[in-house]
């Protein structure tokens, strides 16, 4: 195989082009590990090129692909599955949607295939500029795909947002906006259906899943925990009408840590990890190339959310995307005779059954590791699934994975780094559930609109206005309060007052027309008293 330090170089060059480029791959550069997010869903690789360079400012890579890949069967045994890969990134870009749309209609889909990479910051952005004369909605939050067309086929609700009035549509002059996880994220929409003549050909090899895949990371403090991970957020929704036994899903991990001739894996079930490590003292490759040199790292791919029920070696590395092969691998199985793999040795036939490659810390030297097996370094890929039951129409299924990153720092030692990364996966196991959001699979959310604020909610009292943004005339809904007068302030954002107003016996549950005052676009305050507390609101004037 000849040395990839060209194809690196080319990447380099084609991160540099222009939004149409960018559309069809796009970078999450925020914290220490840099990684590729593919058109069509592929990671790391996008055209044979790959990205995912650690530290994210060295020339080093860990990853040549992830191929997110899934298999299952209907009530009569016949076997479906995808894998999202390099060669067939057309077949699943954009959302699930009618299977025999005409050309027109193709072209009208295209707003649903972009890759888009979006800033926590561009939404703080929006949060606290919102309304302000001069402020322009960035793009990327007025593009959002919150919703989608369903003349063509796709569903209402596509990509999570923040829905503030509640009404299901997305609405970024109203104040609604992406709702992501971590400091930056990259979004697309994902399909497995027939398109063009092969929905003509009714395949029933096709599956009719959507997938939404998230991949985000966290602007943390360099070396710490979350400067050294990625996320990987996949949302499954089963579209057809039949049932999915048995259904798994997972990834294809084409591992190139440094120099891709000196690789070795391993896994830890206690973690839900799988792992790759230097199998020499010393990283260098092809002439004078140095790649990670002296100080060895490691790199893995953790399951988050739910448990890592295999992670398996393949033996050989003929047809491994077919799904007739893949579907044997997801379940520890070794495909040539459907036996399962065992424990020593290579995996076939030596010992007891066993769902993990490799699963001793290669420090141990009666484990079954690499290094006991003796085996040369070189390139090393796997399968890693959990096992999800059935799929039924309608069901969805949520997996999050992290891509970890343990810098070495011990000169020419191969396992401390291996040792760092099972410890950091770890203390991730316990901080996940903890991280903002963790818990929401893509759900868009309703909450209070971000410019009102409420003080002294006492009694039940509500005080709110709207519509909002408004632009002569606010409504009040006193809510569940006591008979009482009340006083009404409007000001400016310094602080001047501009209008006031007095109401007197006011009763519960009561709406009230204010007319407002002839104002210039922007963000003001109204404030009320009754039964002697103060409510403060923010309301837009458009």
């Amino acid at each position: 195989m000849l040395p990839r330090v060209q194809t690196i170089l080319f990447l380099f060059c084609c991160s540099c082009l222009g939004t149409s480029a960018q559309a069809q791959f796009e970078i999450l550069d925020v914290n220490n590990i840099g990684f590729g997010v593919g058109y069509g869903g592929t990671l790391c690789n996008h055209d044979d090129v790959y990205y995912s360079p650690a530290p994210i400012e060295g020339t080093n890579h860990i990853i040549w692909e992830m191929a997110p890949l899934w298999s299952a069967y209907d009530d009569s045994g016949q076997v479906y599955g995808d894998i999202l890969y390099i060669n067939n990134a057309e077949d699943h870009a954009g959302p699930h949607a009618d299977t025999a749309l005409n050309l027109a209609q193709e072209l009208a889909l295209q707003r649903y295939k972009m890759v888009r990479k979006i800033e926590r910051s561009e939404i703080e952005a929006f949060t606290s500029h919102f309304g302000e004369p001069d402020y322009t909605i960035p793009q990327i939050i007025r593009d959002w795909p919150g919703n989608g067309d369903t003349t063509l086929g796709t569903t209402f609700q596509l990509a999570p947002y923040v829905d503030h009035n509640a009404n299901g549509i997305y609405e970024p002059d109203s104040g609604d906006y992406p709702l992501i996880k971590g400091d930056q994220a990259i979004f697309q929409l994902l399909h497995d259906r027939p398109t063009g003549s092969q929905a003509t050909g009714g395949d029933p090899n096709f599956s009719m899943l959507e997938y939404r895949q998230m991949v985000y990371g966290y602007e943390a403090l360099p070396g710490s925990l979350l400067d050294n991970a990625v996320f990987i957020d996949m949302q499954i929704i089963n579209r057809s009408d039949r049932t999915y036994h048995d259904f798994v899903f997972g990834y294809l991990t084409f591992f190139e840590l440094g120099f891709f001739g000196n690789n070795y894996m391993g896994s830890d079930s206690s973690v839900n990890l799988q792992y790759c490590y230097k199998g020499d003292t010393t990283d260098t490759g092809y002439g004078d190339w140095i790649y990670y040199g002296d100080l060895l790292p490691a790199t893995g791919l953790q399951f988050v959310n739910v448990p890592m029920d295999v992670s398996m070696n393949p033996m050989s590395e003929l047809s491994e995307s077919s799904l007739q092969r893949f579907q044997f691998y997801q379940r520890a199985y070794w495909p040539f005779d459907t036996t399962h793999m065992t424990d020593g040795g290579s995996g076939y036939g030596t010992g007891s059954l066993t769902n993990y490659s490799y699963h001793d810390h290669p420090d141990d030297t009666d484990g079954w590791n690499e290094f006991t097996q003796g085996n040369p370094p070189g390139q090393r890929r796997a399968y890693s699934s959990t096992f999800f039951g059935d799929l039924h129409p309608g069901d969805t299924v949520c997996h999050t994975a992290a891509v970890l990153f343990a810098p070495g720092t011990i000169p020419n030692n191969r396992t401390a780094a291996v040792t760092d990364l099972i410890n950091m996966a770890s203390a991730l196991q316990a901080q996940y559930p903890y991280l903002p959001d963790a818990g929401n699979c893509m759900q868009t959310r309703q909450e209070a609109p971000y410019w009102q604020t409420e003080v002294n909610p006492a009694d039940g009292i509500t005080f709110l206005p709207y519509p909002n943004p408004a632009s002569d005339v606010v409504y009040l809904h006193t809510g569940p309060f006591k008979q009482s007068d009340v006083s009404l302030n409007l000001s400016d954002m310094n602080g001047k007052l501009i209008e006031t107003w007095f109401l007197a016996d006011l009763n519960s549950e009561q709406i009230i027309s204010i007319r407002l005052p002839a104002l210039t676009a922007g963000i003001y305050v109204l404030s009320g008293q009754a039964n002697g507390f103060t409510f403060v609101k923010k309301i837009v004037i458009k």
